[in-house]
């Protein structure tokens, strides 16, 4: 690059569609029937990058009270911590930042 603030820019484009675009794909990929088996292979490949990883994990811990409420459930019992122990709370919070995480270590 000749200059610096368009090295600048195309890194935070890179960022972007790796931490917002790819997992918002992948997300909606996931939910239709069509393509989910295409998004789960795919979701190994873009683990690699970690902007997809930081994005996953966030869209993660946001959107499962949402689908606990198109569920039926009451979403604020997702955050809740009464009657649980603390061995309780890492199973129960694992799942959604496990491998997001793994793949930032």
């Amino acid at each position: 690059f000749s200059n610096h603030s368009t090295a600048q820019y195309c890194i935070m484009a890179l960022f972007f569609v790796c931490g917002v675009l790819l997992v918002i794909a992948n997300k909606v990929m996931g939910l239709l029937k069509n393509t989910q088996k295409v998004a789960n292979l795919l979701v190994w490949g873009f683990r690699v990058l970690p902007p997809f990883c930081l994005g996953e994990g966030l869209i993660s811990m946001s959107s499962r009270p949402f689908f606990r409420a198109i569920a039926g459930e009451n979403p604020s019992l997702f955050w809740s911590t009464e009657g649980y122990t603390g061995e309780d709370l890492q199973k129960r919070h694992a799942g959604l930042l496990f491998w997001p995480l793994c793949y930032l270590a």
